[in-house]
């Protein structure tokens, strides 16, 4: 089963996948997370699947103590959703 104790899921949805990354297609997710160094799992059908534990770990640690910087993002000209922390912060609680 994919859910822990408490009726979390073990991995990201296809929804929370498309907000942390911003993309819908699986190839452009994957490669996101990589640069977040989040480790990634592609299934067979192409899907993405990446532990939750694995981004939330990532999201707690204090940016200096990454050691990379963050990435650079081109505006692709569409309105803003919601931020990347606020994101974070929602997949945190």
């Amino acid at each position: 089963m994919n859910r822990v104790d408490h009726g979390e899921r073990l991995t990201l949805t296809h929804d929370e996948l498309v907000e942390h990354t911003g993309y819908t297609q699986h190839v452009k997710q994957a490669a996101v997370m990589r640069k977040l160094g989040v480790p990634v799992h592609v299934r067979p059908d192409g899907s993405v699947a990446v532990v939750r534990a694995h981004l939330v770990e990532l999201m707690r640690r204090p940016s200096a103590e990454s050691g990379r910087d963050r990435p650079k993002v081109k505006s692709h000209g569409k309105a803003p959703t919601k931020s990347l922390s606020q994101a974070r912060l929602a997949l945190v609680r």
